[in-house]
């Protein structure tokens, strides 16, 4: 869902300047859309990895922080909203 707002919202953006002539040279701007979509999606992967990483972990330290600091936080953060 997050990359598919983010593509929606970085076409959008370039057809409107293409559309409207704020642009000289279109098919330049265009053309950028997909190298700028892979670069937003592997940095999304790259997020999720890490997290899901950081969740299933067995290494003691961030156990620790998974099992006692982090419910904390997000009670803390609860309550206070």
């Amino acid at each position: 869902m997050n990359t598919g707002l983010q593509d929606a919202f970085n076409l959008g953006r370039k057809l409107a300047f293409v559309l409207k002539k704020r642009v000289i040279n279109d098919d330049q701007l265009l053309d950028t859309y997909n190298e700028e979509r892979q670069r937003v999606t592997q940095n999304l992967v790259h997020i999720t990895d890490r997290a899901f990483r950081g969740l299933t972990s067995n290494n003691k330290y961030t156990k620790f922080i998974r099992l006692y600091i982090l419910p904390t936080i997000f009670q803390f953060y609860c309550d206070v909203n």
